[in-house]
């Protein structure tokens, strides 16, 4: 067999498996997806809101990710898990995200809500507020 054709052969091979990988990240981004929408919708309706029956498809959905990249061999690295340029990406969305706070809380006080970080979702003062002052 020719150097070229034995090539070619690899680089077929190449595709395939790179096909094949592309294939099974997008099964597994979807059976994430699908998993937190049977969460939300059909196992929050049946349980009565319990947390419990909630986490079980989310907890599932997290454990398939885990597996699957441990049986690939993947570091936190290779999925884009790094903190050589934190500090960079950072500074680099510091900006974005203050202009949304702004733009957020100007929104709220158009449409006549009150701003006080005291309260909390449910209406009582949090535990930082009471250490804190």
């Amino acid at each position: 067999m020719s150097s070229v054709a034995n090539g070619e052969q690899h680089g077929d091979a190449r595709l395939t498996t790179d096909a094949g990988e592309r294939q099974l990240a997008a099964w597994e981004i979807a059976s994430i997806v699908s998993s937190m929408l049977i969460a939300e919708w059909i196992a929050a309706a049946v349980a009565g809101g319990s947390r419990f029956i909630v986490a079980i498809p989310i907890t599932l959905a997290f454990a398939f990710m885990i597996v699957s990249h441990r049986l690939r061999a993947e570091t936190l690295r290779d999925l884009g898990f790094r903190f050589d340029n934190f500090l960079q990406s950072g500074l680099l969305l510091l900006l974005p995200m203050v202009l949304v706070v702004v733009v957020c809380f100007a929104l709220g006080r158009w449409f006549g809500g009150q701003t006080n970080f005291q309260r909390s979702s449910i209406g009582a003062r949090s535990w930082f507020w009471e250490e804190v002052g």
